[in-house]
């Protein structure tokens, strides 16, 4: 197969506590046989955020996202989702660093076709987090429910993905690490 990643973002800073982000994802995989193209798609994803920073290393945002997947040998699977998340940022430089993003995805089939549900409506959730213990040691939390695509029969699920782990870098040589996750 063959998958092409195009990403574009851009941000822009205003009234020193203001923020507007915006982006564009399009996604094509693409099957060498011809007996896999039905599982061929195209995938455009359009996002925007608004952030607030109320501390010098913490800031509020609300995000929406717009995804549209095109399955150009099997209209059947056609689809649009919208992601909503209100959540948290924190500043790369400070103890605790990344997000937290708790909101709603919606997923909708084009096509009206007896399934066992047209319309899916999740929970979803995005965390990506960081506590630096010391220079050398970092403990972190990943989480991630999000509705997804099963690549083999294009039916969706939901994807849940929890993890929690803990980085040691050692002193005497800072390119060797441990990992331990959970």
């Amino acid at each position: 197969y063959q998958a092409n990643d195009f990403l574009a973002k851009a941000k822009y800073t205003f009234a020193d506590r203001w923020a507007v982000a915006a982006w564009y994802n399009y996604y094509d995989y693409e099957y060498d046989h011809s007996y896999d193209e039905s599982g061929d798609y195209d995938r455009n994803v359009v996002g925007t955020s608004l952030f607030y920073r109320f501390t010098a290393k913490t800031e509020a945002l609300v995000e929406y996202m717009h995804s549209q997947v095109d399955y150009p040998h099997n209209d059947f699977y056609d689809n649009k989702s919208d992601t909503v998340y209100v959540g948290l940022g924190f500043d790369p430089t400070s103890k605790l660093n990344g997000y937290l993003k708790v909101g709603w995805t919606r997923k909708e089939y084009d096509e009206d076709v007896r399934r066992y549900d047209e319309t899916i409506d999740e929970f979803s959730t995005s965390v990506d987090l960081a506590y630096n213990l010391s220079p050398y040691d970092v403990i972190k939390l990943k989480a991630l429910r999000t509705i997804e695509e099963d690549i083999d029969t294009n039916e969706p699920y939901t994807r849940d993905d929890y993890s929690i782990g803990y980085s040691h870098i050692l002193s005497l040589n800072e390119k060797i690490r441990s990992n331990a996750i959970l």
